[in-house]
């Protein structure tokens, strides 16, 4: 789905999610309405009829969070007493919450994962399920994932009006399940912690409470005027944390009043009445404290309990062939059934289990996924403490499938390897394991060609999604690291990209509608050429869709030049900083001032706050001092501060910028001593060579960024369409070589390359040596 356009994609993920939905509410039998459902059923003909919140017999309650009644009592009065209405009503808003997961996950993660996210929320049996019955649970769902749009929005654009609606959200959330009432206090507390960096984040935090609270305060005076007490939102609350932490164990609703003090209490109240209901709420909250005091080991026990019920379950009560539970299908013999059951229950924990893995992989961006994070432990916090039931997973299932999808990419054999490593790399510095890992890796082999094959075959004919142009060839830094030599010999290379070869690629991109990433910086330092400024503009004026993306030294990004870029919507800056100061900079980076660069960086950061943009800043850290102890067997006077540079810049970056040290270069060399035996690892295959086209400052269209003197070419933009190179015969028989290892054939830059993305070799020799 990599050639289809954001928009497009958006709205298949929607149309099938949508078909299958609509296909289940009408065509498939429904769930008989009970208990929950029967009680807002009643509440909402009750509204429709005039008659007010009240139950059948006419008498005012609060038993209920009021905003599904009342939704439901709108298409009660406007379309009669008709399930099949509501159900369709459901199954849209069900379909939209896919197209909401989607969006969410790519401004927080990626657009691989994000498109997985919404392709297993389109088919997962609970979300498809819960559209047909007349329970809160899909539209709650509904409300989450529209509040988190607003927040992370607000986040990445820091506009007071997004927080307003993200309040605005969250409290009709709450009015629809009233256990997510603290999330008003515990949400905006929590975003003016984590984000304290950023400007007036804790007024526009206490905004956003402002405005939940607003949403929710007419219902709370309403139960205030009516009942002369003060409830929130709804009752229940005391009656279930009493019978949830009671030592006899998942009492029944319908016996309670056989258990003291409940016994005791009732004697004396009017329970046609919702003040008597409001004060043995109240009364059984209390009670639920003593439990928890007198009890607490039967209480740790209890809350242990509700987790797993929570957790774990198939959601096949929800779907009318399996509504029966596991115990009476057995008895019924209806062995189908029973397969279907444990189907599901196998489809939910394994999704469950990948969530776990999801966020493990993803702990890195911990607070860039805070907003995801905080509803999914909320839930399974407030479910533990209360009673659990798989049915309350599924508001925040949405939210659960995004790490889903984020743990698939675990299933890579070389990705659980490198995650193995990261975890135990203490335990496997100078140990035996080092070798065995090192002989397991060297096993994948067969397995990387076939994968390769695989990418090939299946990426072969794609468009390309990224553009690398090299704009200048020349730099004023003269870093350890750089693998191109500072004075190099340009005789029969062009110092700079001419503006006639910019325009014309990206006017073949325009007739295209390119809206894939641009890279300005291969080789030198983009900003050198005279003609940057135009660039840019140009670019951005032709592709206004596309990702601009700058990779620079930051010597010549004044306040001039960042107020320019992000006036001309920047995506994303990417710079090394190699040192926390001018003694480090003097080691890796000659040829650069320290204090200038760190000043530029201040002031373009300033400005993309200030401008509101959504440009991320990337910083990559490469530490002089073990570059030349791994890379050169030299010992420098230079100290190791790559920790000192992450803790001064990460109180400036935000949580969509990156900041890390790259610890694979230190293992990898340019040009190896031995010729190349081994395949391509597939992330380079399937990221650099099947995605991204680079073109040299002469127009030369190359392979691979690796390949600094542009000695593998396929062609000339200035003599051919882009997108006729890309498909060209040329390119393909170069592919082929790569695939099958042909690097003899090839020649340089392939025949001595040392693969700078095999990170698995290069994270354990980086192991090996780690202390010095």
């Amino acid at each position: 789905m990599s050639n289809i356009k954001p928009r497009n994609l958006l709205f298949l993920i929607f149309l099938a999610a949508l078909i299958l939905r609509l296909g289940y509410v009408i065509y498939l039998p429904q769930v008989p309405i009970t208990t929950d459902a029967i009680d807002y059923d009643n509440l909402a003909s009750q509204i429709a009829d005039g008659k007010g919140f009240s139950h059948p017999d006419g008498s005012l309650t609060a038993h209920r969070p009021p905003l599904y009644p009342f939704t439901l009592a709108f298409f009660y009065y406007s379309f009669g007493h008709n399930y099949l209405i509501i159900r369709i009503f459901q199954a849209i808003i069900g379909a939209f919450c896919c197209i909401l997961i989607y969006v969410i996950t790519k401004q927080l993660i990626d657009h691989k994962i994000a498109l997985r996210a919404s392709v297993l929320s389109v088919l997962h049996p609970a979300l498809i399920f819960y559209s047909g019955l007349i329970l809160t649970e899909t539209i709650s769902g509904f409300l989450v994932l529209t509040a988190l749009y607003f927040l992370v929005t607000a986040l990445r654009k820091d506009a007071l009006i997004f927080y307003i609606l993200f309040g605005i959200f969250l409290g009709l959330l709450v009015l629809c399940r009233q256990e997510m009432l603290l999330l008003v206090v515990i949400f905006p507390l929590l975003l003016a912690l984590a984000y304290r960096y950023k400007k007036k984040i804790g007024l526009y935090s206490l905004i956003a409470a402002i405005a939940a609270v607003l949403v929710i305060f007419p219902w709370t005076m309403r139960n205030h005027f009516r009942f002369k007490s003060v409830v929130p939102v709804a009752t229940g609350t005391g009656s279930t944390f009493w019978k949830d932490s009671h030592p006899a164990r998942f009492l029944e609703w319908d016996n309670l009043s056989e258990y003291e003090p409940v016994k005791s209490l009732v004697k004396d109240l009017d329970l046609n009445k919702a003040e008597s209901h409001i004060f043995l709420d109240k009364a059984l909250f209390k009670e639920g404290l003593r439990n928890v005091s007198q009890h607490p080991f039967i209480y740790m026990r209890l809350c242990a309990e509700h987790l797993g019920r929570f957790l774990i379950g198939s959601y096949s009560s929800a779907f009318y062939m399996t509504r029966d539970s596991f115990a009476g299908v057995i008895s019924k013999k209806e062995f189908g059934v029973l397969a279907v059951k444990i189907l599901l229950l196998i489809i939910s924990l394994f999704l469950l289990a990948l969530a776990g893995v999801g966020m493990f992989v993803s702990r890195a961006k911990l607070k860039t996924l805070l907003p995801v994070l905080l509803p999914i432990f909320y839930v399974a916090g407030i479910h533990t403490i209360f009673f659990g039931e798989v049915r309350y997973q599924v508001p925040i299932m949405p939210l659960i499938l995004i790490f889903s999808a984020a743990g698939i990419n675990i299933l890579n054999p070389a990705r659980i390897i490198s995650q193995f490593m990261k975890f135990y790399e203490c335990e496997l510095k100078g140990s035996k394991k080092y070798h065995v890992i090192k002989s397991i890796a060297k096993s994948w082999e067969p397995a990387l060609m076939l994968s390769n094959k695989r990418i090939y075959n299946r990426k072969m004919n794609l468009p390309f999604k990224f553009i690398g142009f090299m704009l200048s060839r020349e730099c004023q830094a003269n870093c350890i690291f750089c693998p191109v030599p500072y004075k190099k010999d340009l005789s029969g290379k062009e110092r700079f990209m001419p503006m006639r070869v910019v325009k014309k690629v990206v006017d073949e991109l325009a007739g295209h509608e390119f809206s894939g990433s641009i890279n300005f910086g291969e080789n030198g330092d983009a900003l050198l050429n005279p003609d940057f400024k135009n660039i840019i503009e140009y670019t951005r004026e032709r592709l206004p869709l596309a990702k601009l993306v700058l990779y620079t030294n930051m010597m010549n990004v004044d306040r001039d030049v960042s107020e320019f870029l992000i006036k001309h919507n920047l995506s994303k800056l990417t710079l090394n900083i190699d040192g926390a100061s001018e003694e480090t900079y003097r080691h890796s980076k000659p040829g650069l001032n320290f204090n200038k660069v760190k000043v530029n960086l201040h002031d373009f950061i300033s400005a993309r706050n200030k401008a509101g943009s959504s440009c991320q800043v990337c910083i990559e850290i490469l530490s002089p001092k073990r570059y030349m102890n791994l890379r050169k067997n030299k010992k420098i006077n230079a100290p190791y501060d790559s920790p000192q540079v992450i803790q001064y810049w990460k109180d400036f970056l935000s949580a969509y910028d990156c900041i890390d040290e790259i610890i694979w270069f230190y293992s990898w060399n340019n040009q190896a001593k031995e010729k190349r035996r081994i395949s391509c690892p597939s992330g380079i295959l399937g990221e650099a060579f099947f995605d991204k086209m680079f073109i040299s400052t002469e127009g030369d269209v190359y392979i691979c960024c690796l390949d600094y003197n542009t000695r593998l070419t396929y062609g000339n933009v200035l003599k051919n369409s882009i997108y006729d190179l890309w498909k060209s015969e040329k390119r393909r028989q170069i592919m082929d070589d790569i695939i099958n290892k042909r690097f003899k054939k090839i020649g340089q830059p392939c025949l001595y390359c040392s693969e700078k993305f095999d990170y698995l070799a290069c994270y354990l020799d980086f192991i090996k040596h780690r202390y010095f």
